[in-house]
């Protein structure tokens, strides 16, 4: 067990300390000029008188395990206590330095701490006369998963003291957000490139509105969700307390936050667009059910006006009511690390009453259920035996394969990985859900450009014609072409033919289409 030194600056002096008080557990050094940092300590006090002392002056010193003789307005959002040193000396005046080898869960990554007094006047934590003397020296606990941080303040009086510290949670896995980051961004690309083809292609073919809607919300969604990670990611003060070596401020959580009313709005523009996106993904279903499964070539009355006021109107109401409901008093909207809806409590287990489950997953969920059943119905439809629409029997199985996958796509099936996300399982199988969940749904908009933008005709078209425009001008240095000799009907025949190209050629000659020719 980790063990409480206290030492004294004598300056020639005897300073006496009652035995009978001393535990067995703390160390007296009082033949020491200067801090000597301990990292097998538990906490660590030098005294350093100023001015006149005299014999037989006393010391005192008394660690408290908790700080329930503190009752400050600091928020302990990570729920665990906080030791408190109390130090003095009789007569005399002293500069104090102290250090906290404060072990913390590796989860935390610690941001920022100051180092505080107790201020009887105010009832509160202060942090006037005292400094933060930074020398961090990390290393694993032989004994525990967890780490060791040494902690070191220097303060100009004696009273209670302690130590203010701010986390963040590690809640990133690199290697999760290189393939969100890369996949979103793809994803914007392919998405940008359909909606601009799709509202040309509109012009030589009729192309749904519900289409156009349904790729314009993702592709928005795709772009908050890309500021929502770098907000949530870069707005932390310091992922490391030696950088802020010189700010000793005062902070009343020990939890830290990014922007609250920036990420609150953040959080709602990704649950709004991203509801939006399945409500259009549902009509979507609607609509292949009456193209493909109902083989009707005309849908009902007003379907598509209705269709966009429903896609657009019904996720509004839901973020609105969702706000309003969870948003008075505490804020218990949005989970600020992530920028995105609450779903655990302070316990940090999953919490039916959040508004992750209520607002998005029952919605998102039952959406998804009815997509997986148009899903079956125009997969079905689909496979039939149709020879006569193919030259080949292997033609065939590509385009019913590539049809499936893009009805797939399209309907957002690839969300219910997701789901699979909640199910308690090991660290490595939520991993392995984890990564099949970003790959899949963070490409979706790839995935939708190469089916239903790169495949279509008119595009490969207006690709070519694009490519035509800009390719380089063909310069012909000498070509030849000769035909075989053949005989027919007793005559003989040969031809041959050549073209030819100058280097003298100006440039405009050779971007010509005349030719030098001989036969």
């Amino acid at each position: 067990m980790a063990t409480p030194i206290i030492m004294f600056s004598k300056q020639n002096k005897e300073i006496c300390f009652t035995e009978d008080l001393v535990s067995s557990r703390v160390i007296v050094d009082n033949n020491t000029s200067q801090f000597v940092l301990n990292e097998t300590a538990e906490v660590q006090v030098f005294l350093k008188p100023v001015g006149e002392i005299y014999d037989n002056d006393t010391v005192g010193f008394v660690l408290y395990q908790n700080d329930n003789l503190f009752p400050s307005k600091h928020e302990k959002k990570l729920g665990f206590r906080k030791k408190i040193i109390s130090a003095s000396i009789s007569r005399a005046r002293a500069n104090v330095e102290f250090s906290f080898n404060h072990q913390f869960d590796p989860s935390y990554t610690l941001v920022q701490y100051a180092c505080v007094f107790w201020d009887y006047e105010w009832n509160e934590w202060n942090t006037t006369g005292c400094q933060k003397k930074i020398s961090n020296q990390m290393s694993p606990n032989e004994t525990s998963s967890n780490s060791i941080i040494s902690l070191q303040c220097t303060c100009h009086h004696t009273t209670n003291f302690a130590v203010l510290m701010k986390f963040k949670e590690n809640i990133h896995f690199a290697s999760l957000n290189i393939v969100s980051v890369i996949g979103c961004a793809l994803s914007v690309t392919g998405l940008s490139i359909t909606v601009i083809f799709l509202f040309y292609a509109r012009k030589k073919k009729s192309i749904s509105w519900i289409l156009i809607s349904f790729c314009s919300s993702l592709l928005i969604f795709y772009i908050i969700f890309i500021v929502a990670m770098e907000t949530s990611e870069y707005t932390v003060v310091s992922a490391n307390p030696n950088q802020d070596s010189s700010e000793n401020s005062f902070f009343w959580s020990d939890l830290e936050k990014v922007y609250d009313g920036m990420c609150t709005g953040l959080a709602a523009l990704q649950h709004y667009f991203l509801l939006t996106t399945f409500v259009l993904t549902a009509l979507l279903g609607v609509e292949f059910y009456f193209r493909i499964i109902a083989a009707s070539h005309y849908l009902p009355e007003h379907f598509i006006t209705s269709a966009l006021v429903i896609g657009w109107g019904l996720p509004a109401i839901i973020v609105a009511i969702t706000i309003a409901a969870t948003y008075p008093g505490q804020n218990n909207y949005n989970r600020k690390e992530f920028c995105w809806l609450l779903a655990e409590n302070k316990e940090k287990q999953f919490d039916i009453s959040k508004p992750m489950l209520w607002s998005f997953l029952l919605p998102v969920g039952l959406i998804l259920i009815a997509n997986i059943c148009i899903v079956i119905g125009v997969v079905l439809t689909i496979w039939k035996n149709k020879p006569e629409l193919t030259r080949t029997k292997r033609i065939s199985f590509l385009k019913k394969i590539l049809a499936t996958f893009s009805v797939v796509s399209l309907l957002g099936i690839t969300w219910v990985a997701g789901y699979l996300m909640l199910i308690e399982t090991d660290d490595n199988t939520y991993l392995i859900f984890s990564f099949i969940f970003c790959l899949c749904c963070s490409t979706q908009g790839v995935q939708i450009f190469i089916f239903y933008t790169l495949r279509s005709p008119i595009f490969v078209k207006l690709v070519l014609i694009v490519i035509r425009k800009f390719k380089l001008c063909k310069i012909y240095m000498h070509s030849q072409k000769y035909w075989v000799t053949t005989k027919i009907r007793g005559r003989t025949t040969r031809g041959y033919n050549e073209r030819f190209r100058n280097l003298s050629d100006s440039h405009a000659d050779l971007c010509s289409d005349d030719t030098e020719s001989k036969e």
